[in-house]
């Protein structure tokens, strides 16, 4: 069993049902996107939140006595 309330099957069937990798296939055979174009825009996707995540790790933290502010600015107050 691969989680809590799945089993193998029944997510390997879901998978099965994917579009996206149905849509890649209709791209790839109308000559729509170059074989292997979806694995290209996956790891340009993960560089992309790669590079988010370490900007935000490296923000420094925003100051506590802010925070009410940007919950509550004044014309709520």
């Amino acid at each position: 069993m691969q989680g809590k309330y799945r089993s193998d099957e029944e997510i390997a069937s879901w998978r099965a049902r994917d579009p996206i990798p149905r849509l890649a296939q209709v791209l790839e055979e109308r000559g729509w996107l170059e074989v292997g174009g979806v694995a290209a825009i996956e790891a340009r996707v993960a560089e992309i939140v790669a590079s988010a995540v370490r900007d935000a790790e490296a923000a420094p933290l925003a100051r506590t006595e802010r925070l009410r502010d940007a919950a509550y600015p004044e014309r709520w107050a």
